[in-house]
């Protein structure tokens, strides 16, 4: 199961955003069976970026999704193979 666990998000707001409800929510999970869609829904979860002219706020949620998914689905397969 996941004993540690921290996410940080960035370019969503002015600073980088540490996901703490996401991390407790991934604790104890087993790293195997993890939802994941579940931690990003949560990591993502009231953050609201400004657009400008790099990305609109909803190309930076979804990154920031996409991105977050894949880095967890790495890290657990990393771990699991150790």
């Amino acid at each position: 199961s996941v004993t540690r666990a921290s996410i940080a998000l960035f370019s969503v707001a002015g600073t980088p955003l540490r996901a703490r409800e996401a991390e407790e929510a991934l604790m104890g999970m087993p790293a195997d069976g993890a939802d994941l869609d579940a931690v990003v829904d949560l990591a993502v979860q009231g953050v609201e970026p400004t657009s400008d002219v790099h990305a609109t706020g909803a190309q930076r949620v979804h990154m920031a999704r996409t991105l977050l998914r894949r880095a967890l689905a790495a890290s657990i397969e990393e771990a699991v193979s150790v």
